[in-house]
């Protein structure tokens, strides 16, 4: 079998596993939008800027502390909940 063919194999059976649901649709088509991949380049610079504070000072209690800022902060800003875009939020 191909290179080609075997990396897209765990997408295929997502996708058939899937079929009925259409939230997962809806997923997929935000996935491939500007705001989403804004905010997923974002969130890496969030990791890489983790990571080297992680390196500069390698103590595990600062590891805890910056991995759980990190997460929860990526987490935010990749939150698909439709809060702020109805107009709810201030």
């Amino acid at each position: 079998m191909q290179l080609s063919r075997i990396h897209k194999w765990p997408r295929t059976v997502l996708n058939w596993l899937c079929a009925g649901h259409g939230a997962y649709w809806e997923h997929c088509a935000r996935q491939r939008g500007r705001r989403y991949q804004a905010m997923r380049r974002v969130c890496k610079s969030v990791w890489i800027g983790s990571g080297v504070l992680v390196l500069v000072n390698p103590v595990v209690e600062f590891l805890l502390f910056i991995a759980l800022v990190a997460t929860f902060l990526c987490l935010a800003l990749m939150d698909e909940s439709d809060y702020m875009q109805e107009g709810n939020g201030t």
